[in-house]
């Protein structure tokens, strides 16, 4: 056994396994069998430094650098293994990938199905009972659930390919759990049967915390079905705008960033929704008629394409007192923009007026709402949608307003009126 100790930093060598360990805490334990990954885990972060050190060499393949677990309070940032070219992957029949905190949002343990265009997606909860223990602890990263990846008529799997599903699976699943997921591995089963781990990559997700956002736990299964085949219909430069605004999405859920930033995030990955939904893809708007409209305006016609309701709703008690006090205020985009527009404009001394906390959170949430229905419509989902409403049951999604069910029911209720 070898023991390097480096700026509180432990790491052990066996044929077997490599442990990594920051003074008190995280640790890192990688098990290996003949070059085969098995499994990896965190356990109790805790803050750590910036360091790094060297993995003395267990073969002439394994001489790579191991950079640091970074930490902020008590929030893992980012793990970065570096490449390790162990094995090729071009000849892989199945790929096997370990995703890091994924909700267990149907709790019963069992391996829900998805059908990606030409590939199969199984996706496998490893501990059920462990992981509802875990959640409790929030900041923390777990490996939730194993992604199992083959093509539908059992030819293998380039690596070129794999590198444009695993973006897609990571964003898919990113965008279902409101925070950023990853994944590490892979491990590749070849046509012989034999599996082998193909490299590691960096990881980078957010800290296990429990979510709020469009994806109600109740119909959870069958919506993230429809979102892997909406998702895999949407043109390959269209994914990769998918790509950026699911990551402001994720990035406007996390509590450990201020509120103000959230909010202008969230309203961000809407302002670019509405020009590539409205006018690069459907041709609502051209680029003059899309810079002649206020923000307000931008919310207000994103809000009509995406069939959602631009009235104030009757939980948002402090845009209503705003719409009350401010004759400029007629609906829920004149309060977002008034909102918005507060925070990221200078104030002048005659007018200090600073929104208030509750208008902040208020309208971050109505925003982060708009971001996600219209990325839905984006993709023409046609599953459920829940409000970001607290307290909120299962079972409180709707259909998304632009279904043939939502359709149905509004004329339903406009024949009793």
């Amino acid at each position: 056994m070898i023991v390097v100790v480096q700026d509180g930093q432990q790491i052990r060598c066996t044929d077997g396994e490599f442990v990594v360990r920051w003074t008190p805490r995280p640790e890192l334990r990688i098990r290996t069998d003949q070059l085969r990954l098995l499994d990896v885990r965190i356990s109790s972060v805790e803050p750590a430094h910036d360091t790094s050190a060297k993995i003395p060499a267990m073969a002439d393949s394994w001489t790579n650098e191991l950079r640091t677990l970074r930490a902020t309070n008590t929030m893992v940032r980012e793990m970065r293994v570096s490449t390790v070219a162990w094995n090729q992957l071009d000849d892989a029949v199945e790929i096997e990938l370990t995703v890091v905190n994924f909700p267990d949002y149907w709790g019963t343990g069992s391996p829900v199905q998805l059908s990606f265009g030409d590939y199969a997606i199984s996706l496998v909860p490893r501990d059920t009972e462990a992981f509802n223990a875990a959640r409790l602890m929030p900041g923390l990263f777990y490996p939730t659930h194993t992604v199992h990846l083959s093509r539908r008529d059992g030819k293998a799997i380039s690596r070129d390919a794999f590198e444009v599903l695993r973006a897609d699976v990571v964003s898919m699943l990113s965008f279902a759990a409101g925070m950023h997921i990853d994944v590490f591995g892979p491990i590749a089963t070849r046509p012989d049967g034999s599996r082998n781990l193909g490299w590691l990559r960096a990881l980078w997700c957010s800290g296990w915390k429990a979510h709020l956002n469009w994806l109600d736990s109740f119909s959870a299964e069958a919506d993230l079905s429809e979102l892997a085949r909406c998702w895999s219909q949407v043109a390959p430069d269209d994914r990769a705008v998918l790509q950026r605004l699911v990551r402001m999405v994720a990035e406007a859920q996390k509590e450990s960033v201020v509120l103000e930033t959230r909010l202008v995030t969230a309203y961000t990955a809407a302002e670019i929704l509405c020009w590539v939904a409205l006018g690069e893809r459907d041709g609502w708007l051209d680029p003059d008629a899309f810079g002649r409209l206020t923000a307000a305006g931008r919310l207000r016609l994103l809000y009509k394409w995406a069939h959602g309701d631009a009235a104030i709703r009757s939980h948002q008690h402090s845009l209503l007192d705003l719409a009350k006090a401010d004759s400029d205020v007629n609906d829920l985009p004149d309060a977002l923009a008034k909102v918005r527009n507060q925070v990221v404009h200078p104030i002048r001394r005659a007018q200090l007026r600073y929104p208030k906390d509750l208008e902040l959170r208020e309208a971050w949430a109505a925003l982060l709402d708009l971001a996600e229905l219209a990325l839905l419509r984006y993709i023409d989902f046609t599953g459920h949608v829940a409000e970001r409403i607290f307290p909120r049951s299962p079972g409180s999604g709707a259909p998304v307003p632009w279904s043939l069910e939502a359709l149905r029911v509004q004329e339903m209720d406009e024949r009793q009126l």
